[in-house]
Order: C-alpha cells, then sequence, then structure tokens
C-alpha cells in the first residue's frame, strides 16, 4: 500500500509539473526574466524526476530527501519573486510552480502522516505569504488543494493501518483498532 501511496505522489507530482509548464510556456514572455523562468522549469522537470525516482523505492524515502524536496519546493516558490512582474503578481497571476509545490506536501503527509503533511503545509503557506507578500492584495491560495492534502494525509494513514490489521489478523497476531493517533 504504501508503495502506491508513493506513486501517486509521483503521478500528481508530474501532472502539476505539466500544468506549470503550460502557465510558463503561455505567459513567459510577459515575465520581466523569460529565460529564467524556463530555467526555473528544467530545475522543477529535474527535480520531478530525482524525487519520482528516489521515491520507488524505500530506501530513497529518507527524511533528508523529503527535507530537500520541500526545501526545492520554496526555492521554486520563491523565485516567482525574480522572474515574474510585480504587476503581473498583484493581477493575481500564479506563483511559477503554481500547483507543484502541493507535491513535497503529499510526500511528507504519505511519509509522516497527517501531522507530517499539516506541518509542510503550514511551511508552504508561510512561504507563498512570503513570496506575494510584497504584492499590494492578499488574496487565498488553492483552498482546494489544502482539502486534498489534508485528506490524502488522513487516507495515508488510514490505510496503512488497515492494511497492518489486515496483515496481523491473518497472521494470527495481535491485532489493535484502527486509530487516528500516529
Amino acid at each position: 500500500m504504501a508503495g502506491q501511496m508513493w506513486r501517486a505522489v509521483a503521478i500528481f507530482r508530474i501532472l502539476t509539473l505539466a500544468y506549470a509548464a503550460v502557465l510558463i510556456f503561455r505567459y513567459h514572455h510577459l515575465y520581466a526574466h523569460p529565460d529564467a523562468g524556463l530555467a526555473v522549469l528544467a530545475v522543477m522537470a529535474a527535480w520531478t524526476a530525482v524525487t519520482a525516482a528516489a521515491y520507488a523505492g524505500p530506501r530513497g524515502r529518507s527524511p533528508a530527501l523529503i527535507s530537500a524536496d520541500v526545501a526545492v519546493a520554496v526555492l521554486v516558490l520563491l523565485s516567482t519573486r525574480l522572474v515574474d512582474t510585480v504587476g503581473r503578481i498583484d493581477a493575481g497571476a500564479p506563483t511559477l510552480p503554481a500547483t507543484w509545490v502541493a507535491a513535497p506536501v503529499l510526500a511528507c503527509a504519505v511519509a509522516g502522516g497527517p501531522a507530517g503533511g499539516l506541518a509542510v503545509l503550514a511551511v508552504m503557506a508561510a512561504w507563498t505569504a512570503v513570496t506575494v507578500a510584497a504584492y499590494a492584495r492578499p488574496r487565498g491560495r488553492s483552498p482546494a488543494l489544502i482539502c486534498a492534502d489534508v485528506a490524502v494525509a488522513a487516507l495515508a494513514v488510514l490505510s496503512t493501518r488497515l492494511v497492518d490489521t489486515v496483515r496481523n489478523i491473518d497472521s494470527g497476531a495481535p491485532t489493535l483498532p484502527v486509530t487516528w493517533v500516529a
């Protein structure tokens, strides 16, 4: 079951990379530094390949790589201030990575359950606020993604515990009730 959750994280990351690529290719001519926007996309693509390969096996799901995943997402998010124009962001343009920054949140939710996912969600929300703080009009960032992250975190923990319970029943080992407490 854990392998399936990590595959879901990889698929989500690839889909959100494609979405970010569409946005960057569509609007890069409006950026203050168009070539830098393409460079950020290249970094995102390379990091997507690294994490998809690493997270495919248990050895690659280390706390160090997951922490690096969050750090890369934050840096890509912050690059919006260097690449895009104040006017575009103030008008409501998405950050360069768009929804791609939710992938490390999902990775942390799979690795650490709801607490891990929520902790990284708070980090990403804070850095998103820092990214757009220079601009005049505050605005929310995708409540749907926040709900999706929390739901995936909860499902990750629940499904893992259910699988463990079924294995214990099959092996004759004593089982404990499935709870939400990590």
